[in-house]
């Protein structure tokens, strides 16, 4: 991909490949992909909003970088409180090639209001490049009345 964005930019330039700026973007372009190449993780909740005292259920993939993706086994997935930065839910799971799933029990004691699902797999604690998976979630009351829309 890269040597088909060189190549295209080298012809596409009105200078053929003789302007300085579009030479600095393509060598900006290679020293980000190198720095930013390592295997990402995306994580699927079976919703966005949930009450106290129920299970985050989720499916984690693993899409590959420059590493071989047989050296992830574990994907760990933790719900933090943002304005605390405490953690109030966190496992380990099993990865199969490339996918893993699970569940995560919400305790009956959690406050509502946002919170953040964590996720990111063996591959970082081990050091390889990756940046954790990062994403909103919500507890409400189950004392709330649901949302209605009328017409």
């Amino acid at each position: 991909m890269l040597r088909f964005l060189l190549v295209f930019c080298l012809f596409a330039s009105p200078a053929f490949g003789q302007d300085s700026a579009l030479v600095a973007r393509i060598h900006e372009w290679s020293r980000y992909t190198t720095a930013h190449n390592g295997a990402s993780l995306y994580v699927c909740t079976d919703k966005s909003v949930y009450v106290p005292n129920s299970y985050l259920l989720f499916t984690g993939y693993l899409f590959k970088g420059d590493h071989d993706t047989t050296a992830y086994h574990t994907i760990y997935v933790e719900v933090a409180d943002p304005a605390t930065q405490r953690t109030v839910a966190a496992d380990r799971f099993v990865m199969k090639d490339i996918v893993g799933s699970g569940s995560l029990f919400l305790s009956d004691t959690l406050a509502p209001g946002p919170y953040l699902l964590i996720a990111y797999t063996d591959g970082l604690v081990h050091g390889l490049k990756q940046e954790p998976f990062r994403r909103l979630i919500y507890i409400r009351s189950p004392q709330e009345r649901p949302f209605r829309l009328t017409v």
